[in-house]
């Protein structure tokens, strides 16, 4: 078992860049509502992979940036877009499997963009 040094974490870093995947997400489906396309049904499917894929690599790019506690940046990162996806899911729309789905997703995209970010800072094998 790891422990995570929380003093290291970048906290300013994780929280605006919560915010940043946030406000992408609500950015396209702004655009979607308005051209029509949040009609289709595979729109929602769809949404939740591009936003699983985004925090991927935001969460990979806050933990290289950071250099220290990158599985533990991804996984913030993550952890805070998702419940605040759920959040927002909850009081509009309510709760579903797809929307707990979603919050897996980003919730693993965190954890994947953390540990790709681990793998690149560690350098190649020897």
């Amino acid at each position: 078992m790891f422990s995570i040094d929380w003093r290291q974490i970048n906290w300013p870093a994780v929280a605006l860049n919560a915010m940043y995947v946030m406000a992408l997400a609500l950015g396209v489906a702004f655009m979607a509502q308005i051209f029509g396309l949040a009609q289709w049904r595979e729109f929602d499917a769809a949404m939740t992979v591009i936003i699983a894929l985004i925090v991927v690599w935001v969460s990979f790019r806050v933990a290289t940036r950071a250099g220290k506690e990158p599985l533990a940046h991804g996984l913030l990162i993550g952890l805070l877009v998702a419940v605040a996806n759920l959040l927002l899911n909850y009081l509009t729309a309510g709760l579903s499997v797809p929307v707990v789905a979603g919050f897996l997703l980003q919730v693993l995209g965190g954890l994947m963009g953390g540990r790709m970010a681990q793998r690149t800072l560690e350098g190649p094998p020897q």
